[in-house]
C-alpha cells in the first residue's frame, strides 16, 4: 500500500475497503493480521469490510477483535461485526 507524500495517510479508503472485500472472497488466511488491523481503521466502511472478510476466512482467533466491534460507534459496523461472528463460526467448522 502506498502512502501519500503530503499527509502520510494510506491511500485510499476505497482501496482498503476493496482489498478487504476481495480477501474475504478468496478466504486468504495470510491476510488475517492485516484485516485485524483494518478493524481499527478510521473509516467505518473499511471496518465493515474487514469484519466480514474475517468472518468468511473463518479463523477463530479473530473472535475477540470482532467482539470489540460490537460496541463501535457506527450502527453498520456493529451489524457487520455481528454478522461476521456468525460467519466465523459457520466457516471455522
Amino acid at each position: 500500500m502506498h502512502k501519500c507524500a503530503i499527509s502520510g495517510k494510506i491511500i485510499s479508503k476505497k482501496i482498503r475497503y476493496t482489498r478487504a472485500y476481495r480477501i474475504g472472497n478468496i478466504k486468504d488466511r495470510k491476510a488475517v493480521d492485516a484485516l485485524v488491523k483494518a478493524l481499527l481503521d478510521e473509516y467505518w466502511s473499511v471496518r465493515c469490510s474487514a469484519a466480514i472478510a474475517l468472518g468468511y476466512i473463518g479463523d477463530i482467533r479473530v473472535e475477540g477483535p470482532l467482539r470489540l466491534l460490537l460496541s463501535d460507534d457506527n450502527d453498520a459496523v456493529r451489524r457487520d461485526a455481528s454478522d461476521a461472528l456468525k460467519l466465523l463460526h459457520e466457516y471455522s467448522e
